[in-house]
């Protein structure tokens, strides 16, 4: 059986990523220095904790699966689609760190109002001693997308969880719209992101996993743990049904 670790560089992307997140969700209070490195240290320890479970999770998913899962800052390794456009000049390499740029860019922009909560994405690889007994030697694009939906599930039950035990305000408000953006900003069918992994693995499996996070993220606000579940998982095989006929029979 694997165990669920985490590697030294990983670690260091992690608090990389955390320290982006961190800034994201406290940037609208930079107007006053002292209230923003308080809530900077606080948002710290929240995304840190929500960042956490949701690669646990994957990691969780991916060992049941007999592959690895690591976290892995969200960067462009090359212009456009030839092999010659390839980053390597230090200054356009600086300018492929998209895990630090987009979040940034888009949060300060908004003032805060539109955190982008996504930067970095889960990377997969086979573990062939891992995987004896299964249909494949190699991880699948189905099972690659199943990896990557977790994270974004994983989020979206610990805001339904935070919600349901501590209400919405104060710090359990925080968290749970943390793990709101975050499982929103990891669904959208973004190349080497969460969804966009999901959406080129399965679109059906995408469909139906975006249409539950959106649905939920709806509704989290106004309904109870289980009216929100049950609402949203309804909606989501209503759209699967109807992209499946549609895709299927038109």
């Amino acid at each position: 059986m694997q165990r669920l670790t985490f590697e030294k560089s990983e670690k260091h992307q992690l608090v990389s990523a955390i320290i982006v997140l961190a800034f994201v969700f406290s940037v609208k209070n930079i107007t006053n220095f002292w209230d923003w490195i308080g809530s900077f240290i606080l948002m710290f320890i929240l995304t840190g904790f929500s960042l956490l479970i949701k690669i646990i999770a994957q990691k969780k998913v991916a060992i049941a699966s007999g592959a690895r899962a690591s976290f892995e800052l969200w960067r462009i390794q090359r212009l456009w689609f030839s092999q010659s456009k390839k980053i390597n000049k230090k200054f356009i390499s600086w300018m492929s760190n998209v895990w630090l740029i987009v979040p940034l860019l888009i949060s300060l922009f908004s003032n805060g109002q539109v955190p982008f909560a996504a930067p970095g994405t889960i990377k997969v690889t086979e573990s062939p001693a891992y995987r004896l007994g299964k249909k494949y030697s190699f991880t699948t694009e189905f099972e690659v997308a199943k990896i990557a939906l977790m994270g974004p599930i994983a989020n979206i039950f610990l805001a339904l969880i935070i919600k349901t035990l501590f209400g919405i305000s104060g710090i359990a408000g925080a968290l749970v719209f943390i793990n709101v953006a975050m499982a929103i900003s990891n669904i959208l069918p973004i190349p080497k992101l969460d969804g966009g992994q999901v959406y080129f693995g399965s679109l059906l499996l995408y469909i139906f996993g975006a249409t539950f996070v959106f649905g939920c993220a709806a509704l989290i606000y106004f309904l109870t743990f289980s009216s929100t579940l049950i609402l949203s998982l309804i909606i989501a095989l209503i759209v699967l049904s109807l992209f499946y006929y549609f895709r299927i029979f038109k």
